[in-house]
């Protein structure tokens, strides 16, 4: 296999690569020059990738998919990937889609070459965010932390800054293999609110993946439906009150994907709850505050939970307007002084101004 190798390599790498001798210094350069990958040029100019690509401060090794592998994915999630201009509901997928092909090494350790490989699989973590790759040398062949497993179909080229395998499958990152309620519902944290979007009925409106889709989800934690009033969460939990919950729970939702790049301090976001308070003010130390409301931390461990339609974010207390009514018979939320916790401090000034008269 290897005097195979050792013979017509070379040939494989100008026929797939075809530039002139020296013209290519990085990845980019290789993959722009390519003729079997136009599509993940093109994916990499639209996700702005090209300067990481580009960038020689650290050894990258690019598993670069040819355009047949792009011709095999399902279709809408082709079209999300492929759309020119894409979807700014799907940037961030394309991204995950593309950094989950790249292995980023130190500058003195070296990209990964087929010699380095072993018989036994061994994982790398990629630029996707908690995804990696298992590669071993029998084959060889390198594998999706989800599943989605690729040939090389093409000799490796060294470049300037690391090293390209070309590969006949595109590796999806977990983004790509589920919704958001996925997340919510498969995750031990979010028990209470996966019952609560049941009972609202939400299941089947969130998890909606088509090519213009998206959501971005403020998911209270348990232990954020554990600081309501006990008769109050009952209120909420009762089949009778279905619309009064959804409507709750779309206070948590934004009919668009919102990364954490996109949040800015001060910014407006408007939620799909039906209520004239339905918006609530974003702030740079990570608090969200409704419009004369409950404020809530987000807490950042895991980092933002992407999903193929949308993306999930942990809050600590649950988003509730101040004048929100749970249950028909006039049962109220209590105020804002008794549900907001002693850690999360940030409010606007209305509701400072309420502390104050509440305290004084």
């Amino acid at each position: 296999m290897h005097g195979f190798l050792q013979v017509f390599l070379p040939y494989v790498v100008l026929a797939i690569f075809c530039a002139p001798a020296g013209a290519e210094t990085t990845i980019v350069d290789a993959v722009r020059n390519s003729s079997t990958h136009a599509t993940l040029f093109s994916l990499i100019t639209s996700a702005d990738l090209g300067t990481v690509l580009s960038s020689t401060d650290k050894n990258l090794t690019l598993f670069a998919p040819n355009d047949l592998a792009f011709e095999k994915i399902h279709s809408d999630l082709k079209e999300k990937l492929t759309a020119n201009p894409v979807h700014k509901n799907h940037m961030a997928l394309l991204q995950d889609v593309l950094k989950n092909h790249v292995i980023s090494a130190p500058v003195d350790t070296g990209a990964l070459k087929v010699s380095d490989l072993t018989a036994a699989a061994v994982a790398y973590d990629t630029l996707s965010m908690d995804n990696s790759l298992s590669l071993k040398n029998l084959a060889p062949e390198v594998t999706a932390k989800k599943g989605s497993l690729a040939n090389f179909v093409g000799g490796e080229i060294v470049l300037g800054n690391g090293i390209v395998h070309v590969i006949d499958t595109v590796l999806l990152p977990a983004s790509c293999t589920r919704t958001i309620v996925d997340i919510i519902s498969t995750n031990v944290d979010f028990s209470t609110l996966a019952s609560l979007l049941k009972v609202a009925d939400l299941v089947n409106t969130l998890s909606a993946d088509t090519p213009n889709t998206g959501f971005t989800i403020f998911a209270p934690t348990n232990a954020a439906f554990n600081k309501l009033d006990k008769a109050i969460f009952k209120c909420l939990n009762d089949t009778k009150n279905i619309a009064t919950l959804a409507n709750l729970l779309k206070y948590h939702t934004v009919g668009s994907t919102l990364m954490m790049a996109d949040l800015k301090d001060g910014m407006e976001i408007s939620s799909l709850a039906s209520s004239d308070t339905h918006k609530y003010t974003y702030k740079a130390h990570m608090t969200l505050i409704p419009m004369n409301g409950t404020a809530s931390n987000m807490m950042t461990h895991g980092g933002d939970m992407l999903a193929s339609n949308g993306v999930v974010y942990t809050i600590d207390t649950v988003l509730i307007p101040h004048h929100f009514q749970a249950c028909p018979d006039g049962a109220k939320i209590p105020s804002v002084a008794n549900i907001i916790p002693s850690t999360a401090l940030s409010l606007n000034i209305l509701s400072f101004g309420v502390a104050i008269a509440l305290f004084c």
